[in-house]
Parts: C-alpha cells; structure tokens; sequence
C-alpha cells in the first residue's frame, strides 16, 4: 500500500513561524515544503491564486472533476485551503482535515489525534478528537471559512502552529488526511486514497526535513 508523503523542509530552528512555506506542487505523492512564507492569508473563505500561489498542493479526484488542496504557513499558522469543483451542490456536503500529532498511527483515533470537520454552509462544522475507540467533539483551535458557489466550493482552514502536538517538535512528523463527502452521489474521497479517517495508520505524513517518513 503507498501512502502519500508531504515533506517540509525546515528552516534553521522549528518554531511557530519558522517551519513552513510552499513551492511548486510535486507530481509525486510527495510535496515539499520550505519556509516560512512572506505572503498573507486574508482568511476569508476564498481561495486567492496570489495568497496560495506559493502553497504546496495535493490533487485528487472527486468525480467532478479534481479537487486543489493547498498547505502554506504563514503568520503563526498552518493553513489548508481547499478548491472543490462540485455539479451537484448539497448542504450536507463536508470536507475533513486528519492530522496524527505523534504519527504513532493505530486502527482507531487517539487523543492525539485531531480533525477539523467543515460543512459546504458551516452549519454542524466541528472540531473532534480521538479518545482511543473514536471520534469525539472537541473545543480546540482550528478555525475554517467556506465559500459556495453553483459549480463547486473553497474552504479555508488553520490550526495555530503552537497548537500542534510537542511531540511534532521532538519527532518532526505528523500523519495527515484529507477527506471530501459528496452528498450526490453519496461518496467519499480520500488523500491518500486508500486512507480510513478512522485508521491513522493509513494516513499519509508531514515530514519536516531530515525526519523519517
């Protein structure tokens, strides 16, 4: 089984600015990362090509076409933001973003492990946590803005970097996941694409450099 990879390049000290920025998307399952990025986030739920244009990107499809998702740092903060092109808009439809703070993996989410759950309209948007059998919700610092439109949707979201787990200090890796529901046709999809949001050992990774993957 491959798992997908995002590598960060670290600068000279890990720290809540200095960890992260983006260059050109990979076309492998590995993206790499340097930074941290100079170029603002006006968090706002619009994906702008000027704010992200130097944000690494994952791509995958969701049977409307193919799905942009971009990770940056900047301001103190990681940063996802997500293009989804959608024909068959749905209140109910939700993206999710996984992240293992000691990419420790393990057949169920653990009380390291996080996700942010954001909904097309923001309504029932959450954050959750694991407790070791599953999912649960979870007061926490992750932030997202949604915008709609009548061919697709962008979401914006953020998790402080003095947020993530100290072990992400000690080890410089994380897992990640990506999930997007459509409500039609009733499907899920997933980066990497054999990843369960319920089995962080089949996430993928976020290296900084020099770490294991």
């Amino acid at each position: 089984m491959r798992r997908g990879t995002i590598l960060i390049v670290s600068a000279a000290v890990i720290g809540a600015a200095a960890w992260l920025s983006a260059q050109a998307p990979a076309p492998s399952g590995d993206v790499e990362l340097s930074g941290p990025s100079d170029v603002p986030v006006t968090f706002d739920g619009h994906v702008s090509k000027f704010e992200y244009g130097d944000a690494a990107t994952v791509r995958f499809g969701n049977g409307h076409g193919v799905v942009d998702a971009r990770v940056k740092a900047a301001d103190g903060y990681l940063y996802f933001a997500f293009e989804i092109p959608d024909r068959s808009p749905h209140v109910g439809d939700d993206i999710v973003i996984m992240l293992d703070g000691r990419a420790d993996g393990g057949d169920a989410p653990q009380t390291d492990d996080i996700r942010a759950y954001v909904r097309r309209k923001g309504e029932n948007s959450r954050m959750e946590q694991g407790d070791g059998k599953q999912w649960v919700n979870l007061y926490g610092d992750w932030e997202y803005r949604s915008t709609a439109y009548a061919i697709g949707w962008e979401v914006e979201a953020r998790i402080p970097l003095k947020s993530l787990s100290a072990d992400f200090a000690k080890t410089r890796t994380m897992g990640l996941a990506l999930r997007i529901w459509d409500n039609d046709p009733q499907k899920t999809w997933h980066w990497p694409a054999e990843s369960d949001e319920g089995k962080p050992s089949t996430w993928g990774k976020l290296v900084l450099s020099g770490a294991k993957k």
